[in-house]
């Protein structure tokens, strides 16, 4: 699977599962590109998580909401780094209980795929 995710860097990878595209950002991080899948996007805040090249403990999520972003712990579903406004951090926060195991279990096998958005 990761190798199949590095081969389609920058493109659109369907999820085998529910057929949704789950979206590669390329950022530079410390000299290095790294990739994030995006796992969910509503009402403007687009959830990622960091092929784990580099990344650190503890697991968590990265939040984007227009100027914001945040790291949400996925344990105990803090933010741990960053600023997000109240209501983007209650919106996401009832996201990540809805879909905890499913998160840290992506996190831990490192097998991406998107997530079904707050309606």
């Amino acid at each position: 699977m990761l190798a199949r995710i590095l081969a389609g860097m920058g493109k659109i990878v369907h999820g085998a599962e529910t057929h949704l595209p789950i979206r590669f950002n390329q950022n530079e991080n410390y000299g290095r590109v790294i990739h994030m899948p995006e796992i969910c996007r509503f009402y403007g805040i687009i959830v990622r998580i960091y092929l784990i090249d580099r990344e650190h403990p503890p697991r968590h999520i990265h939040i984007k909401y227009g100027e914001y972003e945040a790291l949400m712990e996925l344990t105990n579903l803090n933010i741990i780094e960053g600023n997000i406004p109240k209501k983007c951090r209650q919106l996401v926060r009832e996201w990540a209980e809805l879909h905890q195991d499913e998160l840290i279990e992506m996190w831990d096998k490192q097998s991406f795929h998107p997530i079904q958005p707050l309606e």
